[in-house]
């Protein structure tokens, strides 16, 4: 989209979030994010050489929803101050003023491995002992995340998802794609909704928790990211899809690699960190099972938009039908 006359560019309006004597000398977009725009600015002077990563708005659309960067500055602020999830700090933010100007915030850059074992293939893993320990070390800081005392200002922030309310989010979704994307999705959200499960009590969730959206050093999470989905609801929705996305079983063309936990172990881990008993995650699997899906057909949907389609983002329709088969063959284990 072209700049309006007169609109400052990012990198000046980064600028202006320094100090006089520091200078921005590169600003590079980073791959990945679908509401969003990931950037890294390199800076010089101030107190030597540094690198932020700056979260944009995307320029053009309101600012609302998974696209609402400054509502993902603010509960990265708020956990950084209670100090229960480690997340990047926040050195600045920018309301903007969007649609053509789009918000934006900064936060410092933290080093480590940035990837999802199972699913990039290209990318390098740890070894079997140490990926072992760092997905148990993931589970338990999900489990910390779920206990972080929850303020009466965070209780109005976002509106409390059930999960009724987390199921019919993506069986819309699947509602807003194509025919031949939906295989069999409608039969299976209706079991869902017919025997989802009383809400425990409720917690704070990341939305999206992985280990690509964590970084980590050895076997230790230095940082969580990427919080466009984060809301209050049931802890279980976050543990089920931490354990779909440690699960290479599922027929989603993904890698075997020893050292994966099993299910079992990353749950009793982090049912020890936290202390919460979380009956009925067989029916929570099958959510994260039909989420997937669900995503998935959107992917490929937005790929199909395209002037120029992704071969690979096309690739995914492949995946549609066995996470939806996973999903009914989860259910099965709730009835």
């Amino acid at each position: 989209m072209t700049r309006p006359s007169g609109t400052p560019d990012l990198r000046e309006r980064i600028s202006g979030h320094l100090s006089e004597d520091e200078v921005v000398v590169s600003l590079e977009r980073l791959p990945g994010g679908l509401s969003g725009i990931t950037y890294l600015a390199s800076t010089t002077g101030g107190r030597g050489p540094r690198r932020i990563v700056v979260k944009a708005a995307p320029p053009g659309v309101a600012p609302t929803g998974n696209r609402d960067v400054l509502r993902q500055a603010a509960i990265q602020r708020l956990l950084n101050s209670t100090g229960t999830v480690p997340v990047p700090d926040v050195v600045f933010t920018d309301s903007g003023d969007p649609p053509q100007v789009p918000p934006f915030y900064g936060t410092s850059f933290v080093d480590g491995d940035n990837n999802e074992p199972l699913d990039e293939d290209d990318s390098p893993v740890p070894g079997p002992d140490v990926l072992h320990r760092r997905y148990l070390a993931a589970a338990r800081v999900l489990a910390r995340l779920h206990v972080t005392p929850l303020t009466a200002a965070l209780l109005t922030t976002a509106p409390v998802m059930t999960p009724a309310a987390e199921l019919a989010r993506w069986v819309r979704a699947f509602e807003a794609t194509p025919e031949e994307l939906r295989f069999t999705s409608h039969a299976i959200g209706d079991r869902l909704a017919s025997s989802a499960p009383k809400p425990l009590r409720t917690t704070l969730l990341h939305g999206d928790y992985r280990l690509g959206n964590a970084i980590c050093v050895d076997d230790d999470v230095r940082a969580v990211i990427d919080w466009e989905l984060w809301g209050l609801g049931d802890a279980r929705t976050d543990l089920a899809w931490l354990l779909h996305m440690s699960d290479p079983h599922v027929q989603t063309a993904r890698r075997h690699l020893p050292g994966v936990p099993t299910p079992d172990e990353i749950i009793d881990a982090y049912c020890d960190a936290s202390g919460l008993a979380l009956p009925g995650l067989s029916w929570f699997t099958a959510l994260a099972l039909f989420k997937r899906a669900a995503a998935t057909a959107l992917i490929v949907k937005y790929n199909r938009r395209s002037a120029s389609p992704d071969p690979v983002k096309e690739k995914a329709f492949g995946v549609i039908e066995p996470l939806l088969a996973a999903a009914d063959a989860a259910m099965r284990e709730t009835e």
